[in-house]
């Protein structure tokens, strides 16, 4: 028995590692068919069922809309989507999830800013943040590309940190090779390369090798070209059509981040504060800057679509920072620590319990079509047209009735060449669709849905399912 006991203290550590990973599991698990997909969830499995299945990544000319590579996250979801449908590919990416709380640990404890017990409890107390955060969690149980990008970003940065550890060629090999993935995957992590970039020239000045001239920097710069030459015109056509078209005020844009992150913020401030009075100024600089980038870059672009994933990337890089600012008060000699350490423990524990508010607020922003669905895959027959406000969820619901370019969304038309608004009409007056579906979920185009409704009830269609504020319509047979 003492043996046991005396084994079991030795990796007392990892066992609590692994019980905050499990914690993490569990609430991520529960209940995942929480919502019908969301467009995202649902355009991205449709596009790698298409191109991996049908051997077709061009009818939607995804590399024009998509902020990643249509090859990548759209091909492994829709292999989870055929095993396990939605929940299949929320499962995936939950796994995705719980793997980063691993990363951050080890990203955490990698930085040793102190000795190796406070570097290991700091690990520990960052791997609380991330596995509980309400974004967090959001990110990790929506099937889209978001935490299997950041996935590979810390896996990236965790090897490059390795290999300055140990001066391995096959280490900055994989470095390069993760945060380019990562690129790959989302653009958005295109932000950080040229810093990260920039931080490793000047780490590595002194380096006497060659490993990271060949193995990173050589293979970084390979990886890039590759994707310029054969991605350019589409991440032009997305950063035009997509990025520049887009303007919320800087007053909602803080209203979301403070509304699913001001615990994190204000903790990340105190414990910044924290660590400069202990001397750790480059760490808290760096991962200050990192934290604040993405925030910064929706503020500059005036853009609030997806921050709330994105405001993950924030929580990731203030998580060593809440860490370490705790475990250096933990760890301390002191009388105080009596005090300190169960106010500390109640803190990490009342914060693992908020992320159910939030998740359950960002998981139910969008209209729930599980009835409309149904509906859609009894009734609809095979080649029927069907235009759909709610978009991509119903090209999904009929992929095995319809083939998707039978379906039109608000988001483009193409009616024998004419591709204005007043193609809608056209189409509809000339009854080419057999189903159209209403529900509200565009707000700039009011007008256009009124004339919609009007123009199905002058042209022999009736609406034959309603619930909440969807309204479907068929047209007579």
């Amino acid at each position: 028995m003492r043996s046991i006991a005396k084994n079991l203290y030795s990796h007392r550590y990892n066992l609590v590692l692994a019980f905050i990973i499990l914690g993490a599991f569990i609430v991520r698990i529960i209940n995942l068919n929480y919502n019908s997909p969301f467009n995202d969830e649902a355009i991205y499995i449709v596009i790698g069922r298409m191109g991996l299945f049908e051997n077709d990544f061009y009818t939607y000319n995804a590399r024009s809309w998509m902020a990643g590579v249509p090859y990548i996250y759209p091909v492994i979801t829709s292999l989870a989507y055929y095993m396990g449908n939605i929940v299949g590919s929320r499962l995936l990416n939950i796994i995705f999830g719980v793997l980063i709380i691993e990363q951050i640990y080890i990203f955490t404890k990698s930085l040793r800013l102190f000795n190796t017990h406070t570097n290991i409890v700091a690990g520990i107390i960052a791997s609380v943040i991330v596995g509980f955060a309400g974004v967090g969690i959001y990110t990790s149980r929506l099937a889209t590309y978001d935490i299997l990008s950041f996935l590979l970003f810390f896996l990236g940065i965790n090897s490059y940190i390795k290999a300055v550890h140990h001066n391995s060629s096959k280490y900055y090999f994989l470095a390069a090779l993760g945060l380019m993935l990562a690129f790959y995957t989302k653009l958005i992590i295109g932000v950080y390369l040229p810093f990260l970039l920039m931080l490793s020239f000047f780490i590595n000045l002194k380096t006497t090798t060659n490993y990271w001239r060949i193995y990173f920097f050589g293979t970084f710069i390979v990886l890039a070209a590759i994707y310029i030459v054969f991605n350019y015109d589409g991440v032009y056509v997305f950063l035009h059509d997509n990025v520049a078209n887009e303007y919320t005020s800087a007053q909602n844009i803080l209203g979301v981040i403070t509304k699913n992150t001001a615990t994190i913020w204000m903790t990340g401030v105190l414990s910044a504060v924290v660590l400069m009075a202990r001397k750790k100024r480059i760490p808290v600089l760096v991962l200050g800057a990192f934290a604040v980038l993405i925030p910064g870059i929706h503020f500059a672009i005036h853009r609030v679509a997806t921050i709330e994933k994105h405001l993950y990337l924030s929580v990731l890089f203030l998580s060593p920072l809440i860490g370490y600012a705790m475990a250096s008060m933990l760890t301390l000699k002191s009388k105080l620590n009596y005090i300190t350490t169960p106010i500390l423990i109640l803190a990490l524990g009342f914060y693992s319990l908020q992320y159910r508010a939030i998740t359950k607020q960002l998981e139910q922003e969008w209209v729930d079509t599980t009835s409309l669905d149904a509906f859609l895959r009894k009734h609809v027959q095979p080649n029927d047209r069907v235009l759909t406000e709610i978009g991509a969820s119903t090209i999904l619901a009929l992929y095995d009735k319809t083939f998707p370019t039978n379906i039109t969304t608000f988001d483009w038309i193409d009616y024998y060449g004419d591709t204005s608004k007043d193609a809608y009409l056209s189409s509809i007056r000339d009854g080419f669709y057999d189903y159209i579906e209403i529900d509200g979920t565009f707000r700039d185009v009011e007008n256009l849905r009124k004339q919609i409704i009007e123009a199905t009830s002058q042209n022999n269609y009736s609406i034959v399912f309603t619930e909440g504020n969807i309204v479907l319509y068929a047209k007579a047979r």
